[in-house]
């Protein structure tokens, strides 16, 4: 259960930390910055057509695997979010990176429902709303020093081998043996 909390957790930090960026990409591909909106509308589409597909195929879908695939989408996307040459190839891979999000989302939620006793349902969702809240805040700050000091394109990439990496140790962590 904590591992599934921990999921959500950098599943919201990534999210918050794409505000930042976003914005930052939109002035990089010559837009405003107040049009980063596009590229967290782009997200949230995304978000909404994975939970489609889960949902119709959640019987089907190994669920310990899921959230691999959905980190390792988000990294990928975070990677070639680098690259992106213009306004519609970064739409289109933000759509993928919400699609990455609700893989790893909706298993973890799943799992926490789960295998939560119903007498502690109130105190294991509350402290999973307040390390949402942290997670939705934190990031914001440290994205923007980062991406001050070092520059998009490495925060980018940075973002990238840190959700690949906990991609891949959340899954060892519930790997049978």
């Amino acid at each position: 259960m904590w591992n599934s909390i921990l999921q959500i957790v950098v599943l919201y930090s990534v999210f918050a930390a794409l505000i930042e960026l976003a914005i930052r990409l939109a002035t990089k591909l010559g837009f405003y910055s107040t049009q980063y909106t596009f590229f967290v509308a782009s997200t949230g589409i995304g978000m909404v057509i994975g939970a489609a597909f889960v949902a119709t195929n959640g019987s089907r879908l190994d669920s310990k695997s899921l959230p691999l695939i959905g980190f390792m989408i988000m990294a990928l996307v975070l990677a070639l979010l680098i690259f992106v040459p213009n306004l519609p190839s970064s739409l289109i891979l933000c759509v993928f990176l919400g699609m990455g999000g609700a893989f790893v989302n909706i298993p973890m939620q799943t799992t926490i429902q789960q295998q939560t006793p119903p007498s502690m349902h109130g105190k294991v969702f509350g402290f999973q709303n307040h390390a949402v809240n942290i997670a939705l805040s934190a990031p914001l700050l440290i994205t923007t020093r980062l991406a001050n000091a070092y520059g998009l394109q490495s925060v980018l990439l940075g973002m990238s081998i840190i959700v690949a990496a906990i991609g891949i140790w959340s899954w060892r962590a519930v790997k049978p043996n």
